[in-house]
């Protein structure tokens, strides 16, 4: 049975960076932190989120989207934590769209290392934020929408022809439309 947009048991949020002093993109992430943002964000009135994690090193990745996974195994957390939303690395690293991302860690769209972040995070990444224009991305949106994940297009200077290209491979959301 679906239930109700009007019924939902709170709100669902589709980027939480953190909560409290916690980032999720910080190198020193700990499974008790994501706990506890997790367990407080839920009683505030968010029933559900992905947790979001930013551009970042690859042990960084490695690490956060591994401790997100594992919360994730949790049947307390698991029901609040829908997954995570991967903010990056294959965004534009230009000043206006870059945004607060370390542009040293943008990296151009490949399918190689969506497959090591997809294999860190146990599967669990849902929505991944691409900028349309660079190399790679059409093949990537394609690639990532063939494993279930959502393909949202932001942190870009996309031209009209580069989003409908992106589009037509699959893309389907929109990171802060009009920032970037």
């Amino acid at each position: 049975m679906a239930i109700s947009i009007h019924h939902l048991p709170g709100f669902v949020d589709l980027q939480v960076n953190g909560f409290l002093g916690v980032d999720y993109s910080a190198d020193d992430l700990t499974l008790d932190k994501v706990r506890m943002t997790a367990l407080e964000i839920n009683r505030r009135g968010t029933a559900g989120f992905l947790a979001t994690v930013i551009t970042s090193s690859d042990a960084t990745y490695e690490k956060n989207l591994g401790l997100i996974a594992q919360a994730m195994t949790d049947p307390e957390i698991g029901r609040i934590i829908l997954g995570i939303h991967a903010e990056g690395p294959f965004l534009s690293d230009k000043p206006g769209a870059v945004g607060a991302h370390n542009p040293q860690y943008v990296k151009k769209p490949s399918v190689e290392f969506f497959k090591k972040m997809l294999a860190w995070s146990h599967n669990t990444i849902k929505v991944l934020t691409i900028a349309a224009e660079n190399e790679g991305a059409e093949e990537l949106t394609r690639y990532a929408v063939s494993r279930g994940v959502v393909v949202s297009l932001g942190h870009h200077l996309a031209d009209y022809a580069a989003i409908q290209r992106c589009a037509a491979a699959g893309a389907s959301w929109l990171t802060h439309l009009g920032n970037g």
